[in-house]
């Protein structure tokens, strides 16, 4: 089997549907397989799948996080290749073969990732580095998504990156395949064979960097991750995060910290100083933030992880 399509389903609503509907309808000249993993959802987004009969369904009766649902099926999936597709994914034309084919003709590669694109075709932010300290002060102050239009700020984000070249990266210029560090999870295929030698996700994620840390490994390892801009899916952008925005916020600074302590040991002093100051910050913001109680109640239980 090419291609085994593995969906970690938790309340996507319309979502699901229309994302297994653009794999069946873009990519007919594949054997693929598509699974789908349902971390509890409260909502009617698995009662598509009666309209899927060849899709299989592994069910929680929890919420078991990214890392974990998505090894689930890694362990039952035949395909030799795996790709990790969220739910809010549409599948544009050949897409998917284009991908296989392009991991097929170059052994080194162990991860592949494409270009994302917004419903109105413009580009997403589509691969990244891999966590520095300066990441980790914009991640956790939030600077970045309190002030998207701001001039003066953004003219900030430059010069800073002419400093830090990799803190952010123009992705419509990438025009062809590239390496790089790590690419987006959402869309995130995998080469099986690579994969036996890094071994799975790490489940100390919940939700968030989990994909960097495995593309860490694959470099470890000696593979290959890379940016092939030929192949293009349409997503809808963390349809699911936005229902609980505070709880992702807490998990994202609870994965940097599982990460720095894995990979980068050594800098956890400095790390933590980084991340009070960056919360120091954040609190900051709160008055502008809605649902304030569960906000600072999220922000409260980062705080605990660092003191």
């Amino acid at each position: 089997m090419d291609l085994s399509v593995i969906i970690v389903n938790w309340n996507s609503g319309r979502f699901l549907e229309q994302c297994i509907s653009s794999i069946y309808e873009q990519a007919p000249k594949l054997r693929f397989e598509i699974l789908v993993v349902d971390n509890a959802s409260s909502d009617q987004s698995l009662a598509c799948l009666k309209e899927f009969s060849g899709v299989r369904l592994i069910k929680n009766k929890k919420n078991f996080g990214f890392a974990k649902a998505n090894n689930q099926a890694i362990k039952r999936a035949k395909g030799r290749h795996i790709l990790l597709l969220n739910p809010d994914m549409v599948v544009l034309k050949d897409s998917l073969e284009h991908m296989v084919r392009f991991l097929d003709h170059n052994k080194k590669i162990g991860v592949l990732g494409c270009k994302l694109l917004n419903p109105d075709r413009s580009v997403q932010p589509s691969c990244h580095a891999f966590l520095t300290l300066p990441h980790v002060f914009f991640e956790v102050s939030q600077l970045n998504s309190l002030f998207p239009k701001n001039r003066f700020f953004m003219k900030t984000l430059g010069f800073l990156n002419s400093f830090f070249p990799k803190l952010f990266v123009n992705y419509s210029v990438l025009g062809k395949p590239l390496e790089v560090e790590s690419v987006m999870g959402s869309c995130y295929m995998i080469r099986r064979k690579a994969l036996e030698k890094t071994g799975l996700l790490d489940e100390n994620f919940f939700l968030y960097h989990e994909e960097m840390e495995l593309s860490f490994r694959m470099w470890q390892k000696g593979y290959k991750v890379m940016f092939y801009p030929y192949a293009s899916v349409v997503h809808y952008n963390k349809h699911s995060a936005k229902m609980v925005p505070h709880m992702v916020y807490y998990e994202r600074c609870r994965s940097i910290l599982h990460f720095f302590r894995k990979h980068k040991q050594s800098q956890m002093r400095i790390l933590k100083a980084v991340m009070l100051f960056s919360l120091l910050i954040n609190f900051l913001s709160l008055p502008f933030r809605r649902n304030l109680k569960e906000a600072l109640a999220y922000r409260l239980k980062v705080l605990s992880l660092l003191i």
